[in-house]
């Protein structure tokens, strides 16, 4: 995500969406799709956020499409955080965060977890996104969010209601790089986090 310009607290949006690339890892190996919005506010010429999603297809491999070129993870420096912050989540804080308008019975209803193959209803994704970019915003921003230019992360894991993340942080120059843990699993949940700032 890049924040091009302030985000006003109300307003209409439009949302310009397109397919950026498809990749194949060919057929049993799946697949990696790529795609690019761009938000405008109503009467603007230039969008004052672009959202770029990347995703993985398990069973999309072997249709003929380009393998090399998608695009790559963020790098990790090979060194002890510059910073680390314990979060704690709360065990209500999937049914808070419902509150957005992600309606899914996966966060919520234990019987769906279970289905889908967890052992309780699990936070959102988005959540746990949320939670990181709270984090870098009071270790690096001050809690300014002007500065906070680009964020990118990859899903690498669930979080249960009420478990612990540490956020790692590195600093080189704008760059802060970062990855989520729970440590009560010693699960990584977040990885190839970056953020750049103003």
């Amino acid at each position: 995500m890049t924040i091009h310009k302030p985000i006003p607290t109300r307003g209409e949006a439009l949302v310009k969406s397109q397919i950026e690339g498809a990749w194949d890892k060919g057929p049993g190996k799946g697949a990696v799709f790529s795609d690019v919005s761009d938000l405008y506010l109503a009467g603007d010429d230039s969008p004052f956020a672009t959202v770029r999603n990347t995703a993985f297809g398990r069973a999309e491999g072997g249709f003929g499409g380009p393998m090399t070129g998608q695009p790559e993870p963020h790098p990790i420096p090979q060194r002890k955080p510059d910073r680390t912050a314990i979060v704690p989540t709360l065990r209500q804080q999937a049914l808070l965060y419902r509150q957005s308008g992600d309606l899914n019975p996966l966060h919520v209803d234990p019987v769906a977890a279970r289905a889908a193959g967890f052992r309780e209803p699990i936070l959102h994704g988005l959540c746990t996104f949320g939670i990181c970019q709270s984090a870098l915003l009071s270790e690096w921003c001050d809690f300014v969010p002007g500065r906070l230019k680009h964020l990118a992360v990859r899903f690498a894991g669930i979080v249960y209601p009420g478990e612990t993340l540490r956020i790692d942080m590195w600093q080189d120059g704008p760059v802060i790089s970062f990855e989520a843990h729970v440590p009560e699993r010693q699960q990584k949940v977040i990885g190839n986090g970056m953020a750049v700032l103003n």
